[in-house]
């Protein structure tokens, strides 16, 4: 697939509008396909955390992946007698 679009990207004039709409439809693809994988990653590192910087990173990764409801549920599962409580509560 990226060799037929190689082939477009070099044919000059009047392919160049398809080319960049061919070229923007395959990476949409690759991203969204990416994010799904790193969602079920983050989702199999969460089913295995053990310890607080576990969560924390698990939370952090949940952020950066937009779904930030699944972030906010993992920081308020912090123990209240932790010193890290009131800081998790804040995020």
């Amino acid at each position: 697939m990226l060799a037929l679009l190689t082939v477009f990207l070099v044919i000059p004039g009047m392919f160049m509008h398809f080319n960049i709409f061919i070229l923007y439809m395959v990476l949409t693809i690759y991203y969204f396909f990416f994010q799904l994988y790193q969602l079920d990653r983050v989702a199999l590192h969460d089913s295995k955390r053990v310890n607080y910087e576990h969560t924390k990173k698990c939370a952090e990764n949940y952020v950066m992946l937009r779904e930030t409801d699944r972030a906010v549920q993992l920081l308020l599962e912090t123990e209240p007698d932790t010193d890290v409580y009131y800081t998790d509560c804040l995020r």
